[in-house]
């Protein structure tokens, strides 16, 4: 037995850290860092630690609601809304872009009409009732404050009768503020013009009144809503799950999904994302006319109406928030059926997408089966199904990489037993990224190999798993393990107008404080890596990579000039 000392210890050391580092998912990364980019990841470093000084609240453990203010004003997350940020590879189309568009096309339309699934006769009652919302005629008119369940008002009346009783009015200010700034929704397209004239972006971010504040506390979550210790993980999901409710009775009628898809894209272009596949949620069945009256499009409406406003943005892209001005690569869509749904709508589902990929083979990229997968059906539940919808593509000539199956998978804390098994069930089917795949460092360390060697990235959602009690907070989120381990990462907002994370600066920041391990060349790498595992084909993913490898550079050059002029 070999006597140890100093300098063997030092040995063993010196090999264990390279045999780490060779194994890293970043070590490519750091091996072509160059002056700048080092120079700029010690910057954000310090800024991190300084800021965090300042800013007392700011700790390892923060949660992130309770801080979202604190984050804003810091140097770190002010460079990082100024990064080139590659690909967002999970969103949810229908909670891509804050909903400021959708209340203001609410306050233009007198067809919008509320409903109240209990009665309410207080503030107090009003204010904790989730509502709901549709386009239709409104057969009951307000005469009283005191509103009977299950009956459509008029919001406009609604929202009049509010304004005209102080007693109303002085509740909901107390609740939810005398203002809320809403977010913009970039510089808006000619289309915006046609319809209303100017883009009117003071009207946008600060004319909601209290009854949009009040709509906004049932769709953008709340400390409160996720906090408290002594919410379950379930208790969290009831919440989350109905905010889908509230922002489509708001979002599927013919203007607001217009004019909505391109408040999409600004708003993306604007935080520094050249490039989107949208999670299309194919549970609304259809698109109604303004005043609810008839249907305008069913399922190949989506589409056909996300691709005329995509046209329109291009032609006139918004600012840049980058130094070097980021190149727009395009979009593509994952058509989306519901885990706990019936067999024959998921089938249907399933059908529409291999027809929709047929007409827009550039577009409809892959299928996913979303919902909490804890109380939906498993993976092996729908393996029949999905062996059934892959085997219909072969016939149709349409193969497993033209129509993907790219599934949400280890979105769970369950270990050995029910949704744990999504994560390897989704690896057997194919599947070419995993949703969330939080699970994968619970109990699957034999996994991280197979990723590796398969090329699966997964698609991590640091905001999204802390709001949803996957993880206590940042700190412990598995995105720098799986780095770590050499698994391929991406990183996402999964749902930004309700988790108050719109396009993907706020969850680069809060990537940046789970590990002193994680630093900017690490977000290089899974940006890099968003490209690699995106459904581009490979002529168009080297184009881009090299496009964002310059602008990365070109934001390296510039923070560490900027903030060496300003000392």
């Amino acid at each position: 037995m070999s006597t140890l000392t100093d300098a063997s210890v030092d040995a063993a050391v010196s090999s264990l850290r390279s045999t780490e580092a060779s194994l890293a998912f970043d070590g490519p990364a750091r091996a072509t860092s160059t002056a700048a980019e080092k120079s700029a990841c010690g910057l954000l470093h310090r800024w991190i630690m300084e800021d965090r000084l300042r800013e007392k609240m700011l700790d390892k453990e923060h949660l992130y609601l309770s801080v979202l203010d604190h984050i804003r004003r810091t140097r770190w997350h002010r460079a990082i809304s100024r990064l080139p940020k590659a690909a967002l590879l999970h969103t949810h189309w229908d909670a891509s872009a804050d909903i400021g568009v959708l209340l203001y096309l609410a306050r233009r339309n007198p067809h919008i009409r509320v409903k109240l699934p209990t009665r309410t006769a207080t503030p107090h009652q009003f204010i904790l009732t989730r509502p709901s919302f549709s386009v239709g005629p409104v057969p009951s008119a307000i005469t009283t404050l005191t509103l009977e369940p299950d009956t459509w008002y008029a919001l406009s009346d609604l929202r009049r009768r509010i304004s005209d009783d102080s007693t109303w009015q002085a509740a909901l200010t107390t609740e939810f503020g005398v203002a809320v700034d809403g977010t913009d929704a970039g510089p808006l397209s000619s289309e915006w013009r046609d319809s209303f004239g100017d883009p009117l972006a003071t009207e946008l971010r600060s004319g909601e009144d209290a009854i949009d504040r009040w709509i906004r506390s049932f769709v953008s979550l709340r400390p409160c809503d996720v906090e408290p210790h002594t919410l379950s993980l379930n208790d969290v999901w009831s919440t989350f799950g109905g905010t889908f409710g509230v922002i489509d009775g708001l979002l599927m009628y013919e203007t607001a999904f217009r004019l909505y898809a391109h408040a999409v894209f600004a708003q993306l272009y604007s935080d520094g994302i050249a490039y989107a596949e949208f999670r299309l949620n194919f549970a609304p069945e259809a698109v109604l006319s303004d005043d609810g009256t008839h249907e305008v499009g069913t399922h190949p409406y989506f589409l056909t109406t996300i691709e005329s406003a995509h046209a329109a943005f291009k032609a006139h892209l918004p600012p840049s928030p980058c130094p070097t001005p980021h190149t727009w690569v395009g979009y593509k869509v994952i058509v989306c059926s519901l885990r706990f749904f019936p067999e024959d709508v998921v089938k249907r589902h399933l059908d529409e997408a291999l027809a929709l990929h047929r007409r827009w083979p550039d577009v409809v990229c892959g299928v996913d089966l979303v919902g909490q997968e804890d109380s939906g059906k498993s993976l092996r539940t729908w393996r029949p199904v999905l062996l059934q919808f892959r085997a219909t593509c072969q016939s149709a000539g349409v193969t497993d990489d033209a129509l993907a199956f790219i599934l949400h998978a280890g979105e769970t804390l369950a270990r050995g037993h029910g949704a744990d098994e999504n994560v390897v069930e989704a690896i057997a089917l194919g599947s070419r990224r995993l949703g969330h795949g939080v699970s994968v460092t619970l109990g699957h360390p034999g996994l991280f190999a197979v990723l590796r060697e398969k090329g699966i990235c997964i698609e991590t959602c640091p905001v999204s798993n802390e709001l949803l009690h996957l993880v206590r907070s940042v700190a412990s989120h598995p995105l720098p393990t799986l780095m770590a381990a050499g698994v391929p990462c991406s990183i996402n907002s999964d749902d930004g107008a309700i988790l108050s994370n719109v396009g993907l600066s706020h969850d680069f920041s809060q990537a940046l404080c789970a590990a002193a391990s994680f630093d900017l060349i690490s977000l290089r790498a899974c940006a890099e890596a968003s490209i690699e595992h995106s459904r581009l084909s490979d002529s168009l993913k080297r184009t881009f990579l090299e496009s964002f490898r310059r602008e990365w550079e070109a934001f390296c050059v510039d923070l560490t000039s900027t903030s060496t002029s300003s000392q």
